[in-house]
């Protein structure tokens, strides 16, 4: 549960132009400096099941950067664009606090929308104000443990080699209830804007890892498969069993997503469930968190995380994916040198903000990145293949009644008479009995599908993108079927070309 929301007017107080910098006062007690965020790939995979229709898209990571900010100090990760004049924000204002814009509310006298602030429940995130605890009679054992550490170097001190800057390709993928809960909650939340906002607050949280420098790229969001929603619901009472879970997904001919999935690093799973098969931890967290340790760029690359769709299990997915990067609870086994009550992000206890990773996490995450760089893994010249091919699309060549059929056997699209899809971009399948026609399903067509448009031009239709019909050049050597609508162009007579001035004709 959270906490009643609480009304605030953002007003953005200055922009810089150059940087593309904003400093946004969000209330009298809190004042966010946001930043370009860049947490997501050239081009970010959709593929979710929705309000019972199937989007894919491909979706322009510039173009979803231009309205994402982030704010380091703050841990904020937050999405500010303009609507109707006014500004709007979603995401997280910091690490306890999510926000969300209330449009059919007044505005202020200013022209400032409302947003509501809501408390979220993380009980175990503390400030590092509060004082960490001294231990063995020695208030300065803090510090003492600090500086025995191999680890001597801070901030701007880290060492600059192969370790201080690694990309780390991630997948979020999201099971059916709670993509559905996001989307029904108290104020309406976009389940894709949500994911990429999670990533982005998981990608910052790791970045206080300092070093290995790790960048987090997202490069797909999907739901979950419908074999793992079966397996969910077939326990009693539903949870997620993490290792059958995993195993499954990570088995070819399984699910359709294998060949999706090894095109990452790491792949979160978010459900609004409680896990089982875990014992890392032996206590209540197993219910929330599970993940092999060193599982990256392995079949043993998936980590778990419970979360009711208002960022609640952010500091969980980002201990999650630091354990599938090699790093142990700190107190446990490996890491036993490192207290487990420090305040550190990996600690049992309490969770000190602003995070710190312990040197033993620092030291576990290097040496597993070490091992993994061998396997074309883990670096910005990552070799393995991409979700989506950079020269064709899903789409292309692909006629309705042969994507009907390929989701449901027997089924054709509704309309024969046309091979191109509608203005709309929807895939309308039926199936007949007795020469009567009933409405399967509706879907959105895949990206590069031919659709009738209102315009042509260079020898083609409209074409799919993003689910809407727009004007783009097929790269096939073939060109597409006309459109219904199409329309003889005029020629125009060629004239004979101007003489050079004083120059008498011939």
């Amino acid at each position: 549960a959270v906490n009643e929301p609480r009304i605030v007017y953002p007003m953005v107080i200055e922009e810089r132009s150059l940087d593309d910098k904003k400093i946004v006062r969000v209330d009298e007690h809190l004042t966010l400096h946001l930043s370009k965020s860049s947490a997501i790939a050239d081009e970010l995979h959709v593929s979710l099941n929705r309000n019972g229709k199937r989007i894919e898209q491909r979706l322009s990571g510039r173009q979803l950067s231009e309205r994402l900010y982030h704010d380091r100090r703050h841990f904020s990760a937050v999405s500010l664009e303009q609507f109707d004049g006014f500004y709007k924000m979603r995401g997280l204002v910091n690490a306890t606090h999510s926000i969300q814009p209330l449009v059919a509310m007044a505005r202020s006298r200013g022209g400032s929308m409302p947003h509501a602030v809501r408390a979220v429940q993380k009980p175990g995130i503390a400030s590092r104000s509060n004082g960490i605890p001294n231990y063995k009679d020695d208030p300065e054992w803090f510090e003492k443990l600090e500086m025995t550490r191999r680890w001597r170097f801070r901030y701007h001190h880290w060492p600059t080699d192969r370790f201080s800057n690694v990309t780390m390709k991630a997948i979020i993928v999201a099971e059916a209830e709670l993509l559905e809960r996001i989307y029904a909650g108290p104020v309406r939340e976009d389940p894709v804007l949500y994911l990429i906002l999670y990533g982005e607050s998981v990608a910052l949280r790791l970045q206080a890892l300092e070093y290995p420098g790790i960048n987090m790229s997202l490069i797909g969001v999907y739901s979950a498969p419908k074999s793992i929603e079966r397996l969910i619901l077939e326990q009693r009472p539903p949870s997620v069993p993490a290792r059958k879970a995993s195993l499954l997904m990570s088995t070819p001919g399984v699910i359709r997503r294998v060949k999706q999935h090894a095109a990452a690093d790491v792949v979160l799973f978010l459900t609004q469930f409680n896990l089982s098969e875990s014992s890392i931890r032996n206590n209540q967290d197993d219910l929330i968190g599970h993940a092999v340790r060193g599982g990256v760029c392995t079949r043993n690359k998936y980590g778990f995380v419970k979360d009711n769709g208002n960022y609640e299990g952010v500091e969980m997915a980002a201990v999650v994916t630091a354990r599938l990067l090699g790093a142990e609870y700190d107190g446990r086994l490996e890491a036993s040198g490192c207290p487990e009550n420090g305040g550190y992000f990996m600690g049992t206890g309490e969770i000190y903000t602003p995070y710190e990773f312990s040197n033993c996490s620092r030291k576990m995450i290097k040496e597993t990145i070490e091992k993994r760089m061998k396997f074309t893994c883990l670096s910005t010249t990552n070799t393995w293949s991409t979700v989506h091919g950079n020269r064709t699309y899903m789409g292309e060549g692909l006629s309705p009644d042969e994507f009907c059929s390929s989701h449901y056997a027997g089924s054709h699209y509704c309309y024969s008479d046309y091979s191109i899809l509608p203005s709309t971009c929807t895939v309308a399948c039926c199936i007949w009995n007795d020469g009567a026609r009933r409405k399967v399903w509706t879907y959105f067509g895949l990206d590069g599908m031919a659709c009738r448009s209102f315009f042509e031009t260079y020898n083609t239709v409209g074409v799919c993108f993003n689910g809407f019909c727009e004007r783009h050049i097929l790269r096939t050597d073939k060109p597409p079927p006309k459109a219904p609508q199409s329309k003889p162009q005029r020629t125009r007579l060629t004239r004979r070309p101007l003489s050079a001035p004083g120059k008498k004709r011939a």
